[in-house]
């Protein structure tokens, strides 16, 4: 359990309009129990703020595990005014939001409400928040509570899927206004009226945040709080390739730390200023002044290393020339690397690095580029050798040697020779290049770590971005420990005897793995994150799909064990939180359950049994949704009876400037359109060649957007359900016949649709 209490101490001077706050956080671990001891400015008398986490350590989405008690009257800031500033901090804090996320909403929440959870407001808003029911922020009664408003605010409420704060892209990087009027959409499209509290925001949470002020030893940051939870000594790595020409950096940086790794790689920043490269809540190291020497001195400030300061300090740092130059202009490479300690998991070294363009491919003088490609793998060999010393050793870069070459020059094999193993040799191959292939890669040594996840992410680059999830030898436990969260529809079951299993999964995920193994103890063999994550766009990847391999799948013993499986698992959807679940080339959905077991076949066309999922059962769920009574994020066919699919995503004609970037659903003019998922309209109108279109967002940074309609049912925003009517097919914009181009948008970038409905059990 994790307790937070403020207390209150003798005032101090005031810093402008700021609370006269200092915050102390003491951890103490005992029975499982954490308490965050806040010192606030006040009168003598003791007063209390506690935020009790749900005993399993659990975020059950409701906020409902999180109570304020009383707080002080604060000059500048009444009792109300200092409780709710507490709250959205506590509240960020549980959701790992960083202290610049923190601002913002403080800022935010002061200039709608000035802090106050007030019961009227513009039109139907209403709380800290001012969010209107009207537009799907929820009902009166929920976003007048201060909990769910500062997580619907943040995008981590069950009940609404609007748009928050954590579903913007790259928001680590965007200017407060910018970011703040992304979420609540006011009538100032800048957002100065948000931008001009950042100061006064920015003060407040760091008199929240700020320890060790008044002499309290043992203090650390609210961020400290979430230590002692089984997740302590797990370590998050990305590496992010971003060239100069990169037309969006900020989107791609804010991709790239969407998940708050603890270590970050960042290839082709010599045109970049450190400020620009450097996001909220972390700090970097390149190596220092340009080197001058060579044909391509820029190069020597091309790697930089970030890493998170609310968990780590910077113990040393440095550059290590490993090709002082060669045949071709840009030979000349670099590594940089950074030790950094944190209390809990000791020393980490991080190298970044980009080594030569390819010599096996391109020349002059291929054999002799090969020799000096060789000699700065040694000499990163060497690096690496010093670095030990002082603990656990990642490296990561853009090697420009493709993971299926494994040339003998090449990273793979000459980091093997002292301990370095690629995530890919254990997790599996993930194309990291959009040209094709593997180049990118995050090495570790295999006595200090071990992967259990790891994903790329498209970014506007002609690399993705790779990030990896790592367990040190203190951090063997299941993040989720021995009970679930949920509702009480929710089931739950013990843990497996199978951690590595168990990590990276989703809860929906790990309450099926850990249920299936209580149900059916005689299968034992399951596919998870690790070992199912070759397709970067399968649930695998993320963490929401399970695979129960059926002993004896080709005998009547075993097909009669996985059709017991599969209808358990069916029956028991909703307390799951199952999505869809695929056997024996058969599929069933929550989107389309009225139909039962439907035929299935493998989108590639693929006939083995493997394919069509006749040796295992296949298990899609929705993420967090067990026992909810909703279905999670139901998804269904966006028109209403028979169409006929007449453009694909990709297809190349004279018919499009660029490739088709959706799905045609050819149909009669006046057929109705239907939302295909729960959501908000965002936007109802003329779409240039998308003709009149609806743009509906469902949270997450997933949008669905719907052209060429003849008419609208909807207006922008309207709440809408999966299934509800929005519009009508038609012919308008760039249009050779009735139909709806249907498209998918994951952060701002098309995605086949297909594959995405697929995912969520609709096969269209």
């Amino acid at each position: 359990m994790i307790e937070y209490v403020l207390v209150a101490v003798s005032r101090r001077e005031l810093i402008g309009r700021v609370m006269n706050a200092l915050v102390a956080l003491v951890l103490m671990l005992a029975i499982g129990v954490v308490t965050l001891i806040i010192v606030v400015a006040g009168s003598g008398t003791q007063h209390a703020i506690e935020a009790a986490a749900a005993e399993s350590n659990c975020d059950d989405g409701t906020g409902d595990n999180l109570w304020v008690g009383d707080v002080p009257a604060i000059e500048d800031l009444s009792t109300e005014q200092a409780e709710n500033a507490a709250l959205i901090v506590a509240v960020a804090d549980q959701l790992a939001v960083s202290e610049y996320g923190m601002v913002v909403a403080v800022a935010v929440a002061w200039q709608e409400s000035r802090l106050v959870n007030v019961d009227y407001g513009d039109r139907d808003s209403l709380g800290l928040f001012q969010q209107r029911p009207s537009t799907g922020w929820g009902a009166p009664s929920q976003v007048t509570n201060p909990r769910l408003a500062a997580r619907a605010f943040f995008g981590r409420a069950r009940h609404t899927s609007n748009t928050g704060l954590l579903d913007i892209r790259g928001w680590q990087t965007m200017p407060l206004g910018e970011v703040a009027q992304a979420v609540q959409r006011s009538a100032d499209p800048t957002g100065s009226w948000y931008a001009d509290h950042e100061l006064f925001a920015r003060q407040v949470v760091a008199r929240l945040l700020t320890s060790g002020s008044d002499g309290l030893d043992g203090t650390a940051p609210v961020a400290a709080t979430r230590q002692g939870t089984g997740t302590d000594h797990r370590l998050r790595v990305v590496h992010a390739n971003i060239p100069n020409r990169s037309p969006d950096f900020p989107s791609a940086l804010g991709t790239a730390i969407a998940q708050r790794p603890d270590l970050v790689s960042l290839n082709e920043m010599a045109g970049r200023s450190p400020a620009q490269f450097t996001p909220p809540g972390y700090a970097s190291w390149r190596g220092g002044d340009r080197v001058d020497y060579g044909r391509s001195p820029i190069q020597s400030i091309s790697n930089a290393v970030l890493w998170r300061t609310d968990r780590w300090t910077k113990v040393d740092a440095g550059r290590t020339t490993i090709v002082r130059g060669g045949p071709q202009k840009w030979d000349q490479r670099y590594a940089a690397w950074v030790t950094v300690q944190s209390a809990d998991a000791g020393q980490v070294s991080m190298i970044a690095t980009h080594h030569m363009i390819n010599p096996a491919k391109y020349g002059p003088n291929r054999p002799l580029r090969q020799r000096l490609y060789l000699e700065g793998m040694h000499r990163l060999q060497d690096l690496v050798g010093r670095l030990s010393d002082h603990g656990p050793v990642f490296l990561a870069g853009d090697m420009n040697s493709q993971f299926s070459d494994n040339d003998p020059w090449g990273p793979r094999r000459t980091l093997a020779e002292i301990g370095m193993t690629s995530t890919m040799d254990v997790l599996g191959q993930l194309q990291t290049h959009v040209g094709g292939g593997t180049i990118d890669y995050i090495f570790f040594q295999d006595e200090a770590a071990r992967p259990v996840r790891q994903w790329t992410r498209r970014i506007p680059s002609d690399h993705r971005v790779i990030g990896a999830d790592f367990l040190t030898q203190a951090g063997e436990s299941s993040p989720l420990g021995g009970l679930l969260c949920g509702t009480g529809a929710a089931m739950d079951c013990p843990q497996t005897p199978w951690p590595d299993m168990e990590e990276g999964l989703t809860p929906d995920a790990l309450r099926v793995l850990r249920c299936l193994h209580q149900q059916f103890p005689t299968i034992t063999s399951y596919g998870g994150v690790g070992t199912r994550s070759s397709n970067p766009d399968s649930s695998h990847a993320t963490g929401r799909a399970v695979d129960a391999m059926i002993p004896g799948w080709d005998t009547p013993a075993g097909q009669s064990l996985g059709d017991q499986a599969a209808d358990w698992v069916r029956t028991n959807a909703s307390a799951l939180g199952v999505s869809y679940v695929i056997w024996d080339a058969q599929i069933w959905s929550v989107a389309r359950n009225k139909e039962g077991w439907r035929p299935y076949t493998h989108p590639s066309g693929a006939s083995d049994p493997t394919s069509l999922h006749r040796d295992h059962v296949h298990v899609d769920v929705y993420g967090d949704s067990a026992g909810t009574g909703t279905g999670g994020g139901q998804w269904v066919i966006p028109v209403a009876g028979d169409y006929t699919l007449t453009a694909e995503f990709g297809d190349c004609s004279g018919l499009w400037v660029d490739c088709h970037t959706g799905l045609d659903f050819a149909a009669p003019t006046g057929t109705a359109v239907l939302a295909a998922s729960s959501g908000t309209v965002e936007f109802v109108g003329h779409g240039g060649p998308y003709g009149t279109l609806i743009k509906i967002s469902h949270g997450n940074g997933v949008e669905t957007w719907y052209g060429h309609l003849s008419a609208t049912d909807v207006s922008a925003g309207t709440s809408i359900v999966a299934g509800q009517p929005i519009g009508q097919v038609g012919s308008t914009g760039n249009a050779t016949g009735p139909h709806l181009h249907f498209e998918v948008r994951e952060q701002g970038v098309t995605v086949d649709p297909a594959p995405f409905l697929n995912d969520r059990g609709v096969i269209v």
